[in-house]
């Protein structure tokens, strides 16, 4: 974390310049409480960026999210805030720390991994996934080339009976 706290002290300034929306998901609770304040403070400052966006995980999982959401709904309901009729798949989305997150078109796997490996459990659920056993360090302009052109040859049918959809954009994700 460390390096966390140094990048944001040194770089987070370029954010406000480049026009960069900057966003932490995960559990705050067991991070320093200085670190937690140089988060909170960069999200606020960039919080109206309209450029690109970043999204950090950490000490994030899937399970633990959607879980994590779970629970708030009943407090919810539990509380008459809401009925369980009210339940949809938008209002779950909207109790999950990853809810201004748009869902993922593509997740790029490097490593040589074939799993997700907990991450961003709902929101992949549509997802076209790429496996390379390229390491994330090495990993080129060549190899997202090559990710991004696998991609565009798929027919997205995103749980539907065949009839595709090919989007106009892609978020790409990489883990």
């Amino acid at each position: 974390m460390a390096l966390m706290h140094r990048f944001l002290v040194n770089d987070a300034k370029e954010f406000m310049q480049e026009n960069v929306k900057f966003r932490v998901i995960g559990r705050r609770d067991r991070l320093s409480p200085e670190l937690v304040e140089l988060i909170t403070e960069t999200e606020s400052q960039t919080k109206g960026n309209s450029g690109l966006n970043l999204t950090i995980a950490i000490d994030y999982g899937g399970q633990q999210e959607v879980t994590s959401a779970a629970k708030l709904l009943a407090e919810e309901a539990a509380k008459g805030i809401i009925s369980a009729d009210d339940i949809t798949e938008d209002l779950v989305k909207s109790r999950m720390m990853s809810s201004m997150l748009p869902q993922v078109d593509l997740l790029i796997r490097t490593g040589g991994e074939y799993r997700v490996s907990n991450f961003l459990l709902w929101d992949i659920s549509y997802a076209e996934l790429h496996f390379t056993p390229v390491f994330w360090p090495d990993f080129s302009e060549q190899d997202l080339d090559k990710a991004l052109r696998d991609f565009s040859q798929r027919e997205r049918r995103f749980g539907g009976d065949g009839e595709t959809q090919t989007p106009f954009s892609a978020t790409v994700t990489k883990l």
